[in-house]
């Protein structure tokens, strides 16, 4: 019973144990951080364990919590490689851009698909073509603010990036282009020479924009009269009339200094910071420059991203070994099972020694009974015996028995003497008698 309490106290005291290094685990972990609510609940079970079976609750316990918060870095880790996927590739379509714009003559406005493939077919034709913004220059002395506006404008207008061809190669692109998906400035001659013959201020050639004079003669002549059909507006409210007033076609478009165009039926106002970047041979430059130093920085930006997710994705790596790791080092069972194991061995041990204890207590109950009709039969055995029942009297008794033992062993041993005795002179007459009977036959054979 003592090496039950003993067992029962080792059981107790290694549940506390346990649960004492779990909190320890808990509060000296790095990663693995259990809710407080996980680390009672497992206590509680702790203390009511009994069996090797118990331990698996627990565990599971614990092992949900551990996935949980290791589901909670797996998504992170997944978030991490998705946003270093997105910025690997980013940066390799950042690098595949500079690369172009380095090995590009000069820079393009954006174009769909379809038009890049109608002016290659135009090419493929030898259909002569230029943008407009490559077959005007901006006029000298325009302020660069004024050149950003003016471009805007042309932007807005659909003129920017529209082709300029020689008449005759209109027909052709009709003819030889099915596949044509672009647009091409076109001024009406009719009209044109009608705006030749005014003698408005309106019908010189616009000032903001000269021709390039780098242009082929076909081409140099038909930009020439495109700038000359470009209205200049400078009175304000003269680009809603449209110049119809003074005599003019509201089809010609109409340009003001304050950003105001006016593309005949189509009314607006466009608006451009900083500098022009197409029109212009140096515009080009800059902006090619500018685009290389944008792309530039961009992918010193992508690779520093994606250097930096590369690095958190490696702390995410750690984080999930030291939390696989603090989970693995959580405290086992071992102790608890064995204490538990001695306990159950002290219990079997005292359960088998109360029932010797109760066997052995029928026993004795048996022998004391056996002993009380024995002390009566006794008692009426010695009432003729000449001594009462005092313990003195007994004493006395055992003596004298004491006394007639020795005399019987004596008389014992006398009359195994004497038998001894008896059985040598038996001997003495067998020899005797030999003796005698030796001697008759030795007379008999003397006497024939």
């Amino acid at each position: 019973e003592k090496k039950r309490q003993l067992s029962e106290k080792r059981l107790q005291d290694c549940q506390d144990d346990w649960i004492s290094l779990l909190y320890e685990k808990a509060d000296r972990a790095v990663e693995w951080k259990p809710e407080r609510s996980v680390l009672r609940e497992a206590e509680e079970l702790a203390r009511e364990y009994g069996s090797v079976s118990d331990a698996g609750e627990i565990q599971e316990l614990l092992r949900r919590d551990y996935e949980g918060q290791r589901l909670g870095l797996l998504r992170l880790r997944e978030e991490k490689e998705r946003s270093r996927q997105d910025g690997e590739l980013a940066l390799k379509q950042a690098r595949e851009e500079l690369l172009a714009v380095q090995n590009a003559p000069e820079l393009e406005p954006e174009r769909g698909e379809l038009i890049g493939r109608s002016r290659r077919a135009m090419e493929e034709a030898g259909i002569r073509a230029v943008p407009f913004y490559k077959a005007v220059e901006f006029a000298d002395g325009l302020e660069p603010a004024a050149c950003a506006v003016l471009e805007a404008q042309l932007k807005s207008m659909g003129l920017l990036d529209a082709l300029v061809v020689r008449p005759e190669d209109l027909i052709r692109i009709e003819k030889e282009c099915p596949e044509f998906l672009d647009s091409v400035i076109c001024v009406d001659e009719a009209e044109n020479a009608g705006a030749q013959a005014s003698k408005d201020a309106a019908d010189q050639p616009f000032a903001g924009l000269t021709v390039n004079t780098e242009l082929e003669d076909g081409l140099r002549k038909e930009t020439a009269r495109i700038l000359r059909h470009i209205r200049s507006v400078r009175t304000p409210g003269e680009w809603l009339r449209g110049g119809l007033r003074d005599g003019l076609s509201e089809s010609r478009p109409a340009i003001g200094e304050s950003g105001f165009f006016r593309q005949g039926a189509l009314l607006g106002k466009a608006w451009q910071e900083g500098e022009a970047e197409y029109v212009g041979q140096l515009a080009r430059k800059r902006k090619k420059e500018q685009k290389i130093r944008q792309l530039t920085e961009r992918i010193s930006e992508l690779e520093a991203l994606v250097e930096g997710l590369s690095g958190e994705l490696s702390v995410l790596a750690g984080r999930l070994d030291t939390l696989e790791k603090e989970y693995r080092e959580l405290p086992g069972f071992s102790e608890i099972n064995d204490a538990l194991e001695k306990l159950r061995e002290c219990a079997l041990q005292v359960d088998w020694l109360n029932g010797q204890f109760s066997e052995r207590e029928r026993k004795a109950q048996e022998a004391e009974q056996r002993k009380n009709r024995r002390y009566q039969e006794m008692l009426q055995c010695c009432k003729a015996l000449p001594y009462g029942r005092t313990e003195a009297e007994y004493e006395e008794a055992q003596d004298a028995l004491r006394e007639y033992e020795g005399i019987w062993r004596e008389c014992r041993e006398t009359i195994l003497r004497l038998q001894q005795a008896q059985e040598r002179i038996r001997e003495q007459q067998d020899r005797l008698e030999e003796d005698r009977q030796a001697l008759d036959d030795a007379l008999a054979e003397k006497q024939r």
